[in-house]
């Protein structure tokens, strides 16, 4: 989201955003294990991103923009970078979970960000993950405000998590490497209002789509 400035004292409330992002069922999780090249001719050992099926159209669409940046979102849910709606992620990254995978279980409840929309049911997507492809699972559309005081009406469809141990921080980069394990706990359930104050790393406290529906909406104060 935005940012607004105003003198001492002043509160001003942004305008209100709301969601109905939700899981998005995986059909096919294909690790690339080739790795990536560096400057020096050698590459980043193991698996960096993962092409991913999802079972029925996503609903996102890459656009470039004249600055010569991509950025992915979908224009039904409101999920995509900050610039389109409501403080998503850092940057022009849009942000997924991934959960309930099989087999290959590491990526569950790792903070991912897309890098592609390839096809109206294939993303590519940062993965740090090397063996066997995944099985099944989820897309978890995720929110990462920018720090700021929220005031938070979640409906029947998100939840508002928070990493105490400070492993969320979002797979951004295709040469990150290192697994994570990131305990998640529940801050605000769904169906529940409360206003929040968003602080500390980035993804440390998140919105995340948790049900099948309902709607979600928030204004950020600033002062």
């Amino acid at each position: 989201m935005q940012n607004l400035q105003s003198p001492a004292g002043n509160v001003f409330v942004q305008p209100q955003f709301s969601t109905t992002a939700v899981p998005i069922a995986i059909g096919t999780t294909a690790l690339q294990n080739t790795g990536l090249p560096t400057p020096g001719g050698t590459t980043v050992a193991g698996c960096n991103t993962a092409l991913i099926t999802t079972s029925a159209a996503h609903g996102y669409t890459e656009t470039l923009m004249p600055n010569g940046i991509k950025t992915i979102q979908n224009a039904t849910t409101h999920h995509g970078p900050t610039s389109f709606g409501g403080g998503s992620g850092q940057g022009t990254f849009t942000y997924f979970q991934l959960a309930g995978q099989t087999g290959n279980t590491g990526g569950n409840g790792l903070t991912i960000a897309c890098f592609r929309v390839l096809s109206p049911t294939q993303l590519l997507v940062a993965m740090p993950l090397t063996g066997a492809n995944p099985t099944g699972g989820n897309l978890i559309p995720v929110f990462i405000p920018a720090a700021g005081t929220y005031a938070l009406f979640l409906g029947a469809n998100c939840e508002v998590a928070i990493n105490p141990d400070n492993q969320g921080a979002p797979y951004q980069f295709s040469t990150q490497t290192q697994v994570k394990t990131p305990v998640w706990t529940q801050l605000l359930a769904p169906s529940t209002s409360h206003q929040l104050q968003f602080e500390g790393p980035a993804g440390q406290t998140i919105i995340r789509a948790n049900g099948a529906a309902g709607t979600t909406s928030w204004s950020q104060y600033n002062r």
